[in-house]
């Protein structure tokens, strides 16, 4: 009698249990889903290379699941991606998917292009941050080289046998960074390297001579651009935990209006020589440090929207009022200002110790020679040299390969 009760027991237990799940279904994970761009994510709208952005799935899926693409500030189509969805199989964490220009020509100023993961009909699955961000830039445009330009052209390959034209125009540029150990774990979120590719703009220096050739490099100099751009606002704008803590750092900020989507950086190098005899090539310039020391360096020319209106209040003087510690206070833009820590100039945060020899004394050392290497033979520009930024734990070391016409 008592196993008979007891069996009846456990039955009714048993069901109770298995209605109150029925009841009370457990609830579902949300899953999502993540856009990044490990490498360029600059082309110009006449690029026919592709930008690579990686999806990532939180959580592995046991079935397909399909997320549609959607853009924003590209209502005429100057980007599209080649596939309007992505999808993951069951098992797959990773989809790698490519967005490329239209080549429309229609641009006359460069568009930030937001690309995002719109919402899907499973409503477990949904886009996580806040997408990731083109820059398209109009059509390049290849300086038309004068009359004295191409006698010059003429000229040094009459006497020293090279052609200077290989070297010029829109050049394939691959450039890989090797980070220093106290910053790959520090500030590069563990990453050893990163690799761009692209192109840039080169034509002759305004003082090229037949025996003194030089080259300025008009766009994205050594393939850095994306680079020292991402540097750049990681030490200003997006750095929540000690710029945009200051009171010059949100002064700064509110005293321009910044707007990440409508802010433009470029960059230039100018002063290029090579030697015709040698074909050695000359590459490093003289600037003022964040110290006021004359230091050895790349002499990149840096155009930041953000640092140019940031000057244009400097030059009206203007009074900034931000709350602090539940007072209202003003700061006016000013030297004093810049100097105490509201400064956005590029140059205080990138490129900012001495590179010809070694300023951090690590061991091992990762600091490297600065050279070039121009090989008509194999058809390649090389330079390597090293490079540090603001509060950097020694320098990053830097390759650059670029591809010569045929």
């Amino acid at each position: 009698m008592k196993k008979l009760f007891y069996s009846f027991f456990l039955i009714l237990v048993t069901t109770l249990v298995a209605c109150q799940s029925q009841e009370n279904p457990r609830e579902t994970m949300t899953n999502s889903v993540e856009l990044t761009i490990p490498g360029n994510a600059i082309l110009s709208e006449d690029d026919t290379a592709s930008v690579l952005v990686h999806a990532m799935i939180a959580f592995t899926p046991s079935e397909r699941v399909a997320l549609p693409l959607t853009f924003t500030g590209n209502d005429d189509n100057i980007l599209q991606t080649d596939s309007k969805e992505i999808v993951f199989e069951p098992g797959q964490k990773e989809v790698v998917f490519r967005v490329k220009s239209n080549g429309k020509h229609l641009l006359s100023l460069p568009r930030n292009i937001l690309l995002q993961v719109r919402e899907s009909a499973n409503p477990v699955v949904k886009g996580f941050g806040k997408g990731v961000h083109l820059i398209v830039n109009p059509d390049t445009d290849i300086p038309v080289l004068t009359a004295a330009q191409l006698q010059l052209i003429n000229d040094v390959k009459e006497k020293y046998g090279f052609d200077l034209s290989r070297l010029l125009g829109k050049v394939p540029v691959k450039t890989t960074i090797t980070f220093n150990k106290g910053d790959e774990e520090g500030f590069f979120q563990g990453q050893a390297q990163r690799t761009y590719e692209g192109h840039s703009i080169i034509t002759l220096a305004d003082d090229a001579t037949i025996d003194q050739p030089k080259l300025k490099i008009l766009t994205n100099p050594m393939g850095l651009t994306t680079f020292l751009y991402d540097v750049l606002k990681r030490k200003t704008v997006d750095d929540n935990e000690f710029f945009m803590q200051t009171p010059y750092g949100k002064a700064a900020v509110k005293a321009i209006n910044y707007q990440a989507d409508k802010e433009t950086f470029t960059a230039s190098l100018d002063n290029i020589g090579i030697n015709p005899t040698t074909k050695d090539v000359t590459f490093t310039g003289q600037k003022e440090s964040p110290y006021g020391d004359m230091i050895t360096c790349i002499p990149f020319k840096y155009d930041y929207s953000a640092w140019n209106r940031l000057l244009e209040e400097k030059a009206k003087g203007t009074i900034v009022e931000i709350e602090e510690d539940g007072n209202t206070v003003g700061y006016t833009i000013d030297d004093d200002f810049l100097l105490m820590g509201g400064s956005l100039n590029p140059n205080k945060f990138l490129g900012v110790s001495d590179i010809s020899s070694d300023g951090f004394g690590n061991s091992p050392s990762d600091w490297i020679a600065s050279s070039s290497v121009l090989d008509f033979t194999k058809g390649t520009l090389t330079f390597t040299f090293p490079w540090d930024f603001a509060d950097a734990n020694g320098y990053e070391q830097v390759t650059v390969v670029y591809t010569l016409h045929q």
